[in-house]
């Protein structure tokens, strides 16, 4: 239930970026794109817990990245938060969060997800992405 949750606050922040404009704003989204759609090659992959907890490390560390530049971007420029004309980038970041959640849910992750290691993992991933 808590992955889920991550996954709709970080749904809620890619949407929301696809609110702001110009040339940096689609920079992040479509990096926002390339990070989601590597975490779930990575998820598809896992053969093992340390494959997952590795996935999810990754993608932590990749979001919490772009999400300081997203912070750093609206404050430098408050212009730039106005609507983006492309509407791909925005159907292709709902392709790319649909894709993460059903992979997700696939037996290959659902049975580690009991593991103390991989709930650890996950506990720390919901932290890096939400930190401030």
């Amino acid at each position: 239930m808590k992955k889920i949750l991550l996954v709709v606050v970080i749904a809620v922040f890619i949407f929301g970026l696809t609110a702001c404009g110009g040339s940096n704003a689609e920079s992040l989204a479509n990096d926002m794109i390339k990070v989601t759609n590597n975490y779930t090659d990575a998820l598809n992959n896992v053969k093992t817990k340390e494959d997952l907890i590795s996935a999810m490390g990754v993608y932590a560390k990749s979001m919490t990245s772009i999400t300081k530049k997203g912070q750093e971007l609206a404050k430098s420029n408050p212009e730039a938060m106005k609507p983006m004309k492309n509407k791909e980038i925005s159907k292709k970041i709902g392709e790319a969060m649909q894709n993460m959640m059903k992979a997700q849910m696939k037996p290959n992750i659902i049975k580690f997800m009991a593991d103390p290691d991989v709930q650890k993992a996950t506990k720390d991933m919901q932290k890096e992405i939400m930190k401030k």
